[in-house]
């Protein structure tokens, strides 16, 4: 008995000696330096849906046009140079993939599993899609297809240009490296 109470006295100071302080080293110095430029704040666009929670909200920049979503649904296409409101629509959904852009279309991931695509000249929707769950990042579109990765772990393409919107088109998922097709009619 004395002997199992030994080794278990010496067990527990081991064990609380492990774990008691933390080795880290400190962060190294921040080096001195004189700014080399000045930046300067041209213009600015509240877009809305202020959130605590992490979205990958990032703007995305072509021929000289901006086009962002806020996190409440508001998605808009603004001049670069001026900040000029182009157009702007609401989606009434909130957003948490960004803007994604392709040739004709830019798209957008929502957090309760949509897929909007729209127009960029003029924001209009041409077609919305469901997909497994909550759209991590901004979608990325190639040719004629709008790839999106969702919270599950699915990675979902969407035909990007078909109209009109009551049309079936291809949806495909890649599940643990393997490509099947499915079809999905929930526009």
């Amino acid at each position: 008995m004395r002997r199992a109470w030994l080794a278990f006295v010496l067990v527990s100071a081991a064990a609380a000696g492990c774990g008691s302080v933390p080795v880290r080293e400190p962060p190294a110095p921040l080096p001195e330096f004189a700014p080399s430029a000045r930046a300067a704040k041209i213009w600015s666009e509240d877009l809305g849906g202020k959130t605590k929670d992490y979205v990958g909200l990032v703007p995305r920049v072509r021929d000289g046009i901006v086009y962002a979503a806020g996190a409440g649904g508001r998605v808009g296409a603004f001049d670069a140079a001026s900040g000029a409101r182009l157009w702007q629509v609401d989606l009434d959904r909130p957003i948490a993939g960004g803007v994604g852009l392709g040739e004709r279309v830019l798209a957008v991931g929502t957090r309760d599993g949509q897929v909007v695509a729209l127009a960029r000249d003029d924001g209009r929707t041409l077609w919305r899609s469901a997909v497994s769950s909550e759209v991590l990042a901004p979608p990325a579109i190639a040719s004629d297809i709008v790839v999106v990765q969702t919270v599950d772990g699915r990675v979902t393409g969407l035909a990007a240009d078909l109209i009109p919107v009551d049309r079936r088109f291809p949806v495909f998922h890649v599940e643990q490296g393997r490509v099947r097709q499915c079809y999905n009619e929930s526009i």
